[in-house]
């Protein structure tokens, strides 16, 4: 009989020990992101300017009015911190895409196990998947969706090419 998990109940563990997954501490493993990285343009520039060092602390006043002032609700996060990082990180534009309430299965080939789940947002394209952790509560860590962004890393379109992950809390 096939067992059913679902990907917000899955650790790191289990994805160790059923998957082969492996932490890698090589500094070289990763020089797609350290070399030859591409001049950033004048519009980037202009984009990240936004956010002078002197507006920092607006920045951070007003989001920890949100916190003070709860109730703190998916709506409002995404409107005042997720939606200026898509904008700002060009993820709406070609060749990612943008999905939300999207839906995984995964398949443990012989143990009869299918892991399903739901994440809230996720920006996407061949190699770069960026998740949304829909949190209720604003004292959840980025490490509460680890094994779940890992499991939708896996269960990749694409796993012949390496592929990459962000979480970030809403």
């Amino acid at each position: 009989m096939v067992k059913t998990i679902q990907s917000q109940e899955i650790n790191l563990r289990y994805l160790i020990d059923n998957f082969s997954l492996q932490l890698v501490r090589d500094e070289q493993f990763f020089r797609e992101w350290q070399d030859d990285l591409p001049e950033i343009s004048d519009w980037e520039k202009e984009l990240l300017n936004q956010v002078p060092p002197a507006e920092e602390l607006r920045f951070q006043e007003g989001y920890f009015n949100l916190l003070q002032n709860p109730p703190f609700l998916e709506d409002i996060v995404r409107m005042a911190i997720v939606d200026p990082i898509l904008f700002i990180g060009k993820f709406f534009l070609y060749p990612d895409h943008i999905r939300s309430e999207k839906s995984i299965n995964l398949e443990l080939a012989d143990k009869e196990v299918i892991i399903r789940g739901r994440i809230d947002a996720l920006v996407m394209n061949e190699q770069l998947w960026m998740m949304v952790i829909e949190s209720k509560r604003a004292e959840f860590s980025i490490e509460a969706g680890l094994a779940q962004l890992l499991t939708y890393l896996m269960a990749s379109l694409y796993p012949e090419h390496p592929n990459y992950g962000l979480i970030m809390t809403e």
